[in-house]
């Protein structure tokens, strides 16, 4: 009990609303996506990617230029948007084109690399981009990430991803 009596001290003393979170980008873009089931929820993540693009086109945190999260927070966020159909967002998807190849060709360029369960969440992002008309061209890191997911997916005991199974922490990657 001494923990949670420490948590409830903590807390008290940051004050209320000084321990909020701000909504991730990456988890807005599969809420966005029940909108598609009729969700309401789902559309009030939608008008909240059109809401926070960055001005260079990408969607992902504003203070820290890190091209593997833009990359993927961006890719997730333009398939989220553009599988809604609405023309109204094709401005924001042609921004987010152009900041999709900026952060593919830079991706290098990252001291830390990779983001947990990246090599597995974004070549289905990339296989749904290049279906929706959101990548043109070709970039190296992203055919070699292709090959080493199917690699892991080949790994897998007769293919699937299970509980058992590390891949499990990227099941949207499916």
């Amino acid at each position: 009990m001494k923990v949670y009596e420490e948590i409830k001290q903590a807390l008290k003393e940051m004050g209320e609303g000084k321990g909020a979170i701000s909504p991730s980008v990456y988890d807005m873009t599969w809420i966005a996506r029940l909108n598609e089931e009729g969700i309401s929820v789902g559309g009030q993540a939608v008008e909240w990617l059109r809401e926070n693009q960055l001005d260079d086109g990408s969607w992902g945190e504003p203070q820290v230029p890190y091209h593997h999260e833009r990359l993927v927070c961006t890719l997730a966020a333009s398939v989220a948007l553009a599988r809604q159909g609405d023309t109204n967002d094709r401005s924001l998807l042609q921004q987010a084109k152009a900041a999709i190849n900026e952060h593919a060709q830079n991706l290098e360029q990252d001291a830390v690399g990779e983001t947990i369960g990246f090599e597995m969440i974004v070549p289905t992002l990339v296989r749904e981009a290049q279906e929706l008309g959101l990548m043109n061209g070709k970039h190296p890191y992203l055919d070699k990430l292709i090959k080493k997911r199917q690699a892991k997916i080949a790994a897998l005991p007769n293919g699937f991803v299970n509980r058992d199974s590390t891949v499990i922490f990227s099941a949207e990657m499916l």
